[in-house]
């Protein structure tokens, strides 16, 4: 009996070694598994980190070509529009590792939301036809029209150009001026964002970048789809470049510019870009229209440089701003962003 019970006993004791070993052999393909994937990972990590830099120096050299022909096109050119080599020309460098393709945007042409700042003041006198009543009108009150005035009326008429409603102004202005004084009856200050469900302050400043419109009262992401094309945050107001600005930019400037006047500016400049700003307000094709020159231009200061970036393994989308001033030119700013595929 006693042997029988040890036999039992022995039994016992090599299941449990059994049991044990197993144990002991699935812990250390476990460990081996994490091992392994904290291995690839670290490899892909590597991989990544390679590719970045790899990408970066593309960058950096598309936008070396960028600025070189933005200071070439200074000394060379008294106003910018789009037949000249910084439009057209394609931006291109490459190597063993990828390529990198971009092209030059001019940001002047764009509405620049800074000019709804109320610090930005000063105006000068409407120009048109002077036995316009309207003209008349408006050069009589002009003494206490500030810019601010002047951009917010191109502002609503862009947006009516776009088929968006104006209502989103007010609580544009409330986001971007210093007070918290609600403007009435669309505008938006702290008591209305701290209500909402995920609540925030008012920014009461000048919008930062073009995608803070989403943050505002009224701007969904249709609209912004809408608006996005034609608006640009800089960090500075700037006048509108009548040469490179789109259609809907130029019914914005002055009442009563539809879309076929503005496209029929569109294919005089092509023939023969304007050369001053009273070019463009003399041309008889606005003979009477309430056109003030305050903030239009023919020469620009910044641009964006768009480039697609595509190495063995990624393909990264990037925007450099670009300032260009006095013929020298340098990079203000970058976004990056991974593309799909």
């Amino acid at each position: 009996m006693e042997r029988s019970i040890a036999i039992r006993s022995m039994q016992r004791l090599r299941g449990v070694a059994l049991i044990t070993a197993i144990l002991i052999a699935a812990i250390a393909a476990a460990a081996a598994v994490a091992i392994s994937v904290e291995q690839n990972i670290a490899i892909l990590r590597t991989a990544n980190i390679v590719a970045a830099d790899r990408a970066a120096e593309l960058l950096a050299n598309v936008e070396f070509l960028a600025l070189n022909v933005l200071r070439l096109d200074a000394n060379h050119s008294q106003f910018d529009d789009l037949s000249e080599d910084w439009s057209m020309a394609p931006l291109q460098a490459g190597s063993g590792f990828g390529v990198a393709s971009g092209s030059i945007e001019d940001l002047q042409g764009r509405f620049n939301l800074t000019n709804l700042s109320p610090s930005y003041r000063g105006a000068r006198p409407l120009i048109g036809d002077p036995r316009n009543d309207e003209l008349r009108a408006a050069n009589s009150a002009n003494a206490t029209t500030t810019r601010q005035r002047l951009a917010e009326i191109r502002f609503r008429l862009l947006l009516n150009a776009l088929d968006i409603d104006a209502a989103i102004i007010q609580a544009i202005l409330d986001w971007a001026d210093a007070d918290s004084e609600t403007r009435t009856p669309n505008g938006a200050e702290d008591d209305y964002y701290l209500g909402l469900e995920q609540p925030y302050r008012t920014a009461n400043r000048p919008l930062a970048s073009v995608r803070e419109l989403l943050l505002i009262r009224g701007v969904n992401r249709e609209i912004f789809a809408r608006l996005e094309p034609f608006v640009v945050a800089l960090s500075e107001p700037t006048p509108i470049n009548i040469n490179t600005a789109p259609e809907a930019v130029l019914m914005s400037l002055a009442p009563g510019i539809d879309g076929a006047l503005a496209s029929m500016l569109i294919r005089v400049r092509e023939t023969q870009p304007f050369t001053s700003a009273h070019s463009f307000t003399s041309h008889p094709l606005l003979f009477g229209r309430m056109l003030s020159a305050t903030d239009i231009t023919i020469n620009s200061n910044w641009f964006a440089l768009k480039v697609v970036t595509r190495t063995e393994s990624l393909r990264f989308r990037s925007s450099t701003i670009l300032y260009r001033n006095r013929g020298r030119a340098r990079v203000r700013g970058r976004r990056h962003g991974y593309l799909d595929g």
